[in-house]
């Protein structure tokens, strides 16, 4: 399944959940996302979102976990999410960019069992101005 963002005419980006099956009780999901600049003809990395001279992910980490946390309740394990959302960049490959927020993506197993399902969250640009680079501000 395909799913298109668009950040701004020449900032897009594109989602894919790839359901696989190989035996056992079910399948998986997994997320792969590609965010384009059409104008340079290049990809946006995770690194190219943020400040050089900053600690992004000291102010992502504690912004997805809070959000895992309200939104699984009783499915929350406190491990299973700081493995999942820590300050490892591995972490975050799965992003998207939209023209109001940043939006990452989890794998089942990443953030919690299988039964709690794919997670994803979304941070309003605003929240991250202070890290992102200034073309990315959304301003």
């Amino acid at each position: 399944k395909l799913i298109v963002f668009q950040y701004s005419d020449n900032i897009i980006s594109y989602n894919f959940s790839v359901y696989t099956y190989t035996g056992g009780a079910h399948g998986n999901i997994n997320y792969q996302t590609y965010t384009f600049d059409l104008e340079n003809g290049t990809e946006v990395t995770y690194e190219d979102l943020f400040q050089a001279d900053v600690n992004e992910l000291a102010v992502i980490s504690p912004i997805v976990q809070q959000a895992l946390n309200e939104h699984l309740g009783e499915m929350t394990d406190a491990q299973w999410i700081e493995d999942g959302t820590g300050e490892n960049p591995d972490n975050y490959q799965n992003f998207i960019l939209t023209d109001g927020a940043l939006i990452f993506y989890f794998d089942p197993y990443q953030v919690a069992a299988y039964a709690a399902g794919p997670q994803m969250v979304s941070i309003p640009l605003v929240d991250l101005a202070e890290v992102l680079a200034p073309e990315f501000r959304g301003e």
